[in-house]
Order: C-alpha cells, then structure tokens, then sequence
C-alpha cells in the first residue's frame, strides 16, 4: 500500500528499531533476529561539495529525516548519495565502496501509485522532487537494500533493479555515486509528498537473474520482520545510534489519557473489548512493546498469554492504530476538549502520535538546518526581514501608516542557542557577504548590552553592511532580541569533544540524535583560522607524502593529529619543543602540524601574556596549538605558561562582583620551536627549570644530524632550503581536511571503541620496546606521549588518511623520543640529571677563567705563574691519569654551582654517580693543601674528571 503523508494522518510506516534477521541455511529453521540494522549514506551541503560526510542511518531514522519537505526559493541545498566511500576519497564513482539503498529516479511518464505498486511488499520511501508536479509528476524511490552491494557489483544489480520499476528509471542513476537532493519544493508549491511503505528490505536474492553474482560474491542475505508503523512521526536527522523506541511509547503513556485509564489493573476487567483492542493497537506500533502490553492486559476477563501475544502480532502487521475519534465514540469520555497536541501545535488523530514529544527537540534542530526562511517576514509588528536587508517599522503618529527603515543588509536569525547548563544565551545568525559568501555566526548575547561596538564591528569586517547612526544601532540591537525563533541549539564555546560530537568552529562531527551544536564565539574571525583548501588528496600528495623519510616533518604532522585522543583516552596535555639554530626548517614543521586542521594563521607566538595564550589555548581545544619563536618570551612567563598548559587550567579570576569566574579548561598538545630551550629562557630569567616542566614540554634537536636541517631526505630537491619552501608554500595550499577526516571516524560511535583500545595497545607497544631498562617514571611518561603520537599516524595510516607505510610514524616518534633522551642526559631521574648538568655547564662556562691551574712540587702546591684569576671559584689540576680535576671553594659551591638547587641534593648525586672524592671520614668536602694556604688544609669539593666526560645516567 502507498500513504501519503499529507493526506492519511496516520502514515504507516516500518516499527522503530524494527529486527532484521538472516534465515538459517537449514531447512525449517526459525529466523534469527539481528536488531539494529545499519545503513550508510554519504551527505553533501550542495551539488558543488566534493566532501562526502558520511551518516549511518537505521530505517526509521532515515525514513523520520526524509519525511521533512521543507520550502526552498531555489533547487540547490542539501544533498545525498545513498552510498559508503572509501576513507579519505571524495566525490566520485573512483571512491565508492558499497550501496546501501537503491534509487528510482522518475522524471515523467510514470505516476508515483504505478511504479510504487511494483515494489509491493517492499520497504520504500518515496517523495516529490523539486520540480515536481500535480500535472507532471516527478519524484524518486528509495529502497533499502538488505546488504550493501559493492560497487563493482552495482551496474548489474541497477538493471535488475531498473527493470522491476519498469525501465522507468532515470539513466543516469547507474552512476553509483550520483547525488540527489534531500526532500524540498518550491515556495508556494503544494504539490510535494513524502510517504513510506512497509515491507521487507529489498536483496538481491528478490532479482532475477543474478545466480552468477550471487556465487561470485556471496552477499548476507537478510529480510525484514514485518513492522507495526508509527503514526505521525515528527522529523528527526541521526547519524548515531539507534533511537530508543521504548521511550515514545512511555511519552504516549505519560500525555494520553485513555492509554493510562485502560492501562490501569484496577480498570482493566471492567474494560469493553474495542477499547481494549484501541489500546493494544496503539502501544504495539512501538517495537519491544509486548513486556507493556501484557502488563496492560492481564487483568483483563478475556486476558490469554499466548492468545494475546498472537494478538499483539496480527494488529502490528495489519491493523491501524485506532484514532482518538474512534475511540470516543466507543464510550472512552477522558479525552480532553479539543483533543492532545503534538509538539508542533496539531492535534494528534491517534494516542501513539504523541511518540512525537520524544522528538521535541530533535524536530526543531532539523528543520532549522533544512528548512528556507520565505524571502520576507516580519518581526512582530515592529521589524521585517526582506532580501535587500532588514527594517524596522516605525511611524510618527499612532493612525499614520508605518515606514520601513533599513537597519542593515539581510540578517536572518535561524535559532536561540544556550549551553547544557541553559547558560552562555546566543542568537544564530546567518548572513550574505558581497560576494554572495553565506556566514553563520551564534552571536553571544552578551555583547547586544551596551553600547555593542564589537558585535557591529564582528558583523562588519565579515561583510555584513550596517547603517550609521544611533538609531540604526539602536534598531539593530532591538531587531535581535525581538527575534525569537522556535528552533534551538546547543552552544559549545570552544572546539573539541562535546557531548559525543566533535566540534571545529564551523562544522560539527559525529553525535547521537540529539540537539544540533554550533559554534558560539564573540570573536568570529577566529572561526577563519581553522580553513580548508584543496582537497585530502592533494594534502596527501603535497604535504604528507613528501614529509615521508623525515623524522621531524612526520612527528610533526602526527603531533597535529593526535589531540583529539586526549580526551578519549584519557591522557594529559603536553608539547614538544623544536630547538635549534635559525634557517635549518622549524617553521616549516609547524605549518606541516598545522595543516592537518587549517592554514598556517593557526599558528601562534610565544610573544603573549599568560591570560593571551590561555585564550588561544581555549581555541585550540583537543586540536594541535603551534607556538613559534620561544626566544621572544620572556623566561618566567614561558615557564608558567608551560605549567599552564601542561595542567590545561586557566588562571582564576574575580568577577566585577567579586565572584569566581569560572575556570577555562582545555586540552591541547603543543608543537614549539626556538633557537633556545625552556631551560635557557628560565635561567636568563634566574629560575631553574623543574621536572615538571621537562615533561609537560619535551625538547627535541630540530637539527635530524644529515646537514639536511630538519630533513633526512628532501626527495631530490636542489637543496634542503628548497624543499622548505616548497612544503611551506604547499602548507597555504592544502589544508584543513586530514584532521576532520580522522575526528569524522572517531566520532564514529561504533568505530570509536576498537579505535580507542587500538590506540591504547599501539602506545603501550612503543613504551615497552622504546623505554630503556632502569628509566625512571618521568622518562616513561614523556615515552607514553610519543607512542600516543606514533598512535595517531599509525592509525591514520591504516584508515588511509596517511600515504605512509605501516611504521613510518613509529620510527619517526623512536628518533625525536631518542633525540630528547639524549638532550636530557640520559634516562635517570630529571633531578639528578639537571644536577649533574648544572655542574658540569659551570665549569663548562668557567673552567678557565675562574679555575686557578696548580702543579705540586715537593707535596706543596704551587701557583701556574701564568695565571691570574679573577673571582676564584675554586682549583684545577692534572690528576693521576692527567685528565683535569676540579676543587670548587666551599662557598661558590653553595651560592653558584648549586644556585636554585639544594646543595646537599646535589653533593648526594655526586656521590652517588663517583664524582666527588671524599675526605678520609668520608664527608663531601675533603681537605687539602691550596696555593696560598701554607700548610693549612682547606676543605673543598674536588671533582673528578668524569663530571666532563659521557652523559651520566
């Protein structure tokens, strides 16, 4: 049978969460039910987007989304393709995996009853076209297939599928990856349908003639449970998991009177058999109802378990639910006058269409995207809205006729937005550019209070036209609290993981069926950082693939790529700081990390104030923050600002009433670079730089030792300046698209968990065979952040999001780990080893000039009566082996060498490592002859020439 959903109140439609099963190969067996049956399509913004985004639909989503037909000015809009794409692959018959749904394209010469009749028994959607019709019909079929069909497979299962409509299927359809238009018709045109049909799902074994393809390419085969169907059912887009339909029918329970009073143990024996049978038809549209039911029935005087469940069966698959009129007139007088209202304001024609409150909100984030605002409007009496701006009405006198005064250009308002907590208020806005560009903003309202300079001055550098004046503005401000639209969304203020969805400042990824996200920001501009250009593949092919063989470029790209599985497994923020002298190709590994989320304006500076880089480190949420040029910074704000964004907590603050501001929080993996260390920095600044520190900021040579810079391999450029600048320029030309292509998979719900342990196993891997034997805790945490790094490409290689081999990301993350282990001084504990190093640089530093050479004549030590010392520190001499030993004063131990570190820590350290000769009692500080000192002997610190040779672990 065909509905049509505009004209038979109660649309059949297949039971929500409706089983599918494979029948056993055994003769006589009982099917096997297979819930959940899941179906891929791929969404486009309109016939220009190459991008496919793909969604999983069950049935009854996809049918609750498609029957939405909203009005549109114009054909072009939102667009599908009923087909699953290889990763990483745009539009394209070239990346078409499988088909999921079959599509009849009728054009004319067919009417939608005929050609629908010859898919009796068959699930199907079936709705107008843009172009359609009452006098010449135009309008498409879709099918949903019981397994997907492979896309070399699909031009013989299209002809079969052809000829069962009849041949009356557009041509081109056969083109696997072929577009077509989500549900819309014209202003004003009241001709369009969307309708459903119940039935099984269409296989390929339903074909003739397709034994050969069946043998080659042995598909599961799987048909459909006959559903109930759902009446009245409200538009809801999912690309999540299934809806649970239990709820509609406690939302029916809870708003329906009859359904309580019939339901009810002490009515149900005095309950009339129609009565009973209304209920029964009402509740079992909603699959997993029986539990229900039977409770609802057992006190019945006709009551059977097994009579009633095959009841339960045969009103599901062939009985309407009873309406409310019916059921009145059957004796029912609880209803209330003017009957139960569904969300949208109609009155519902039967109990179960109340299901349509579980899909309040839902509803208006769907139609907020989907539907066209007619082309003028008014705002209460006081404003309208028309192409050529907006205007505010207004007159000098009460009996004079109003005035429109223009305000500004067209700014549309297309929802209110509020956090989870029904906070941080907004106004969605959408507006044109001169260049005809549309922008979408949610407008924090916050800033309409007061004089609101900087919203004007947002809305005006991104191509928005105001009027001038105070009344103008004034207008403006009024026009956007007056304008109170029905749909809403849920405000995130920063990037990143939200509520199971993946937010970038203008595109969101993944998340159940709940309320749309957006973006909501009082800087706009911002949203430009985090651009696209060019494509994945030409990324690929420009960017990633040249990188491959270079250590620090890969790190570099996978460091861009592994933010967004902080939060997933649970790991702490970090960074890793590129140091090394100028012009060798730092920048350039910046703007390779970069691109993987944008163009090279992410990357920001060192050079900024603590509360600065706490804003920007809020706009770089589960994303890579690139920080160029440490050497700008001044050393103890870089030291705090590395404590800052290793703990990912922002700095507390007053409000004007002296309450806490709320603390910004934000996760972040940073990717630096300078020709100093955080070390250096710190200690011009007079501060030392502690474990913490260290670890949170992780210091890699950016010199790979290949007189190549940064590079091992430029891939036969003229020189390794060259291909720098080739990988920069290229770094402006394509971006913006493997980060989104990764988030998009992980945002996958059923993907997410095996990704997630993957990434877990392939980390732990990299620490167990990296990690040397005897490395102290703080070496294996900084070895955890590069295996998490080497996670993310490895990952990103397998889905095809990386043209590198299988490992070329592990090997990248073993150099730069080794690197900074060498760097470090070895694997011990960081405070030992920056005590020995601290040591060491002084005389280093100072080993000449504020060391006094002496020679022993006689067992009596004397002057080199060469030397002059200014500012001694201490002694040298040849010792036994003739390497040069060191005898540092008591004091300028103390007060210099140690300087920021305790001078016991670091004699304990000493003497642990067998750098330091004790006194015959064995104290530190031994006692010997100096020149000058007669026979007295002074106590000193003598070191031993190994505190100069190979790094001490």
């Amino acid at each position: 049978m065909y509905f049509n959903n505009k004209n038979d109140g109660v649309t059949p439609q297949l039971a929500k969460n409706s089983s599918i099963f494979a029948p056993d190969v055994s003769a006589g067996a009982e099917p096997k039910i297979e819930p959940g049956h899941k179906f891929k399509v791929s969404r486009f913004n309109n016939s220009k987007d190459p991008t496919p985004k793909p969604a999983t639909h069950t049935w009854d989503s996809f049918c609750t989304d498609f029957l939405l037909h909203p009005a549109r000015s114009h054909k072009d809009g939102p667009a599908w393709s009923p087909v699953s794409y290889l990763i990483g692959h745009t539009r394209g018959n070239a990346g078409v995996d499988e088909i999921h749904f079959a599509v009849i394209d009728v054009d004319g010469g067919s009417t939608p009853e005929a050609v629908i009749e010859r898919f009796a028994g068959f699930a199907c959607l079936a709705h107008s076209s843009f172009s359609h019709t009452a006098a010449k019909p135009k309008f498409r079929l879709v099918l949903p297939l019981a397994a997907p069909v492979k896309a070399v497979d699909w031009p013989t299962v299209w002809a079969r599928v052809n000829a069962m409509a009849g041949n009356a299927n557009d041509p081109t359809t056969k083109d696997a990856s072929r577009l077509y238009y989500k549900p819309a018709h014209p202003v004003g045109n009241s001709d369009h349908f969307s309708s459903v049909q119940v039935g099984r799902f269409l296989s390929v074994a339903d074909l003739p003639e397709l034994a050969a393809l069946v043998q080659s390419h042995p598909l599961t085969f799987h048909r459909s449970v006959t559903g109930g169907r759902l009446p009245e059912i409200e538009g809801i887009e999912s690309s999540g998991p299934d809806l649970n339909y239990k709820q509609g029918l406690r939302h029916v329970v809870e708003r329906c009177k009859f359904m309580q009073f019939a339901s009810a143990p002490e009515n149900q024996a005095d309950l009339k058999e129609p009565l009973w049978s209304a209920m029964i038809t009402n509740a079992c549209v909603f699959s997993e109802s029986e539990e229900w039911i039977h409770a609802a029935s057992d006190q019945h005087d006709g009551y059977d378990e097994t009579e009633t469940g095959n009841r339960i069966e045969r009103f599901r698959n062939t009985t309407r639910p009873h309406t409310c009129q019916r059921i009145q007139e059957q004796g029912f007088e609880g209803c209330p006058s003017g009957g139960c209202h569904r969300p949208n304001g109609d009155v519902t024609k039967a109990p179960a269409g109340l299901m349509g409150w579980m899909f309040k909100h839902q509803l208006s984030a769907a139609q907020t995207a989907m539907a066209q605002l007619p082309d003028e409007y008014e705002i209460g009496n006081s404003f309208v809205v028309k192409p050529s701006g907006v205007y505010q009405l207004t007159k000098k006198a009460d009996d004079d006729e109003p005035v429109a005064v223009r305000l500004c250009s067209r700014i549309d308002v297309t929802a209110l937005t509020r956090d989870k907590e029904s906070n941080n208020w907004g106004t969605e806005l959408r507006f044109t550019d001169p260049d005809g560009v549309t922008k979408n903003w949610a407008l924090p309202r916050e800033l309409l209070a007061g004089a609101g300079e900087a919203y004007r001055a947002a809305l005006l550098r991104n191509g928005a036209t105001i009027e001038p004046g105070k009344k103008a503005h004034e207008g403006l401000a009024a026009y956007l609290v007056a304008a109170k639209p029905e749909a809403r969304a849920t405000a995130v203020t920063q990037p990143g993981w939200s509520n199971g969805s993946f937010v970038l400042p203008d595109a969101v990824f993944g998340g159940g069926p709940e309320e749309r996200v957006v973006f909501q920001t009082d800087k706009p501009d911002e949203i430009k950082r985090f651009s696209k250009k060019g494509t994945l593949e030409t990324w690929q092919a420009h960017i990633a693939k040249p990188c491959q063989g270079n250590s620090r470029a890969v790190a570099s790209i996978c460091i861009g790529l592994a933010p967004p599985l902080l939060h997933l497994l649970g790991e702490d923020n970090g960074g890793f700081h590129l140091r090394g002298s100028s012009s060798i190709g730092k920048s350039v590994c910046l703007s390779l990390g970069s691109s993987v989320w944008g163009g090279t304006s992410l990357i920001r500076t060192w050079h900024a104030t603590l509360s600065g880089l706490e804003g920007v480190a809020t706009m770089h949420n589960d994303i890579l923050l690139p920080l160029d040029e440490l050497g700008q910074a001044d050393g103890k704000a870089a030291g705090e600002a590395a404590y800052m964004l290793g703990n990912g907590l922002g700095k507390s603050r007053a409000g004007r009433s002296g309450d806490a501001k709320a603390v910004k929080h934000f996760r972040n993996l940073v990717l630096s670079s300078g020709e100093k260390s955080m070390g250096d920095l710190m200690a011009g600044a007079g501060m030392q730089v502690m474990a913490g520190q260290e670890v949170r900021m992780v210091e890699i040579a950016a010199d790979a030792g290949r007189s190549l810079g940064v590079f091992e391999n430029i891939h036969g450029a003229k020189s390794s300046q060259v291909f720098a600048e080739e990988l920069k320029g290229a770094a402006t030309q394509h971006h913006g698209h493997a980060g989104r292509a990764f988030v998009g998979i992980l945002a996958d719900l059923e993907l997410q968990p095996q990704l997630v342990e993957k990434v877990r196993a392939l980390i732990q891997t990299f620490v167990d065979t990296h990690v040397p034997e005897g490395a102290t805790g703080q070496v294996g945490r900084v070895a955890r952040r590069f295996g998490l790094v080497a996670a993310a490409g490895e990952i990103c290689i397998e889905l095809g999001i990386l043209p590198w081999p299988e490992g070329e990301a592990v090997d990248a993350c073993r150099k730069c780990f080794e690197s900074w282990i060498e760097i470090r001084g070895g694997v011990g504990n960081h405070e030992a080893t920056q005590a020995i190093a601290q040591v060491r640089r002084f005389i280093e530093l100072h080993g000449e000039s504020r060391f006094t050479s002496f020679v022993e004549l006689l067992g009596n030590p004397e002057y080199d009566a060469t030397n002059k010392t200014i500012q001694r520190a201490g002694f040298r001499r040849l010792g036994e082996d003739e390497r040069t030993e060191y005898l540092i004063l008591p004091e300028a131990y103390a007060s210099e060498v140690c300087r920021g570190l305790n001078p016991t820590f670091v004699t304990k350290i000493l003497l642990e490592k067998g750098l330091l000769l004790t006194d015959r009692d064995g104290k530190p500080q031994r006692q010997t002859r100096i020149p000058g000192s007669g026979k007295v002997r002074v106590r000193v610190y003598h070191l031993k020439a190994d505190i100069m040779g190979e790094a001490v672990t």
